[in-house]
Parts: C-alpha cells; structure tokens; sequence
C-alpha cells in the first residue's frame, strides 16, 4: 500500500462569514438559498442552440 492512501484529510476550519452565491441554471436552487437569508444573485442563461436547416424547414411548417 502506498503512503497516500493511509493519509486522512486535514480538518479545515468553518468559515465565519455567510457564502455567496451565483447560481446559472435551476431557479429553485436560487429560492432556496435566498430563504436561507444567503447573499445570491440568479443568472438567466441557456446554452446557446445552433438550429439546422432541418429544424428550420420544421419550425417553418408548424408555425
């Protein structure tokens, strides 16, 4: 056995200030920590979607 796998981690102490967070994605997540009382800000955001010319023909039929 090597010495790495019979070392255990450090303790790290708990930090005193409130986290801040910036969530990208599941609103609930945002809520959640806003009721919490936690500083957070959400940010709307979608990957971006590259359409096809398939896609585009379909979208044309429909709407």
């Amino acid at each position: 056995m090597s010495s790495e796998l019979k070392q255990t981690p450090q303790e790290k102490p708990i930090p005193k200030s409130k986290p801040s967070v910036a969530n990208i994605g599941i609103k609930i997540f945002y809520d959640s920590m806003a009721a919490q009382g936690v500083k957070c800000a959400q940010i709307e955001w979608v990957p971006p979607f590259k359409q096809s010319a398939e896609i585009e023909q379909l979208l044309d039929e429909f709407l």
